[in-house]
């Protein structure tokens, strides 16, 4: 009976240390950057018109194209930036600096190419283009933050690459 009762315990911890290893799935990566994106929600950004407010902020994954939108609101006009792209392009993450605790961080997402889709809509008027970049807002009041963003962002890649080596894509 004590073997048996020492062999669960060991069972039990070695799965329990398994499960702490794991690594983030895809939805699980992409879930995560949707919630710190959506922490912006009602910050202000300023780097470059001013106080802009964002609203709208949303991640989502729809087959292997992930799509980056948010929108700043500043007295008497509205933008909205939407990028889409597949994130096994991904060749570098930078983090931004910040102006303050309580504004929004910018990540800075390049690809090699001009695979991201980006829309800009500017009080209505649409501009769209290909291009080799993406920004992600993050709420800055956390200096983690940043960090936490471009780590996920480089494991999704890892992911979708991995996904395409293991189908032979």
């Amino acid at each position: 009976m004590k073997k048996y009762l020492f062999l669960c315990l060991i069972a039990l911890f070695t799965t329990s240390a398994m499960a702490q290893d794991a690594m983030p799935t895809k939805e699980e990566t992409v879930r995560f950057l949707d919630r710190k994106i959506k922490e912006g929600t009602g910050r202000v950004g300023g780097e470059t018109f001013g106080d802009e407010k964002y609203r709208d902020l949303a991640v989502w994954m729809n087959g292997d194209e992930l799509t980056i939108t948010y929108s700043a609101d500043r007295p008497g006009s509205r933008t909205t930036w939407t990028n889409t792209f597949n994130p096994k392009y991904i060749e570098k993450v930078s983090v931004i600096g910040v102006r303050g605790k309580n504004a929004l961080g910018l990540v800075l997402i390049q690809t090699a190419k001009p695979v991201v889709r980006s829309v800009f809509i500017l009080n209505g008027k649409i501009e769209e283009k290909d291009t080799t970049g993406a920004g992600f807002r993050y709420f800055a009041a956390d200096e983690a933050n940043g960090e936490k963003v471009k780590k996920a962002l480089l494991h999704l890649r890892d992911l979708v690459k991995a996904e395409d080596e293991l189908f032979g894509n």
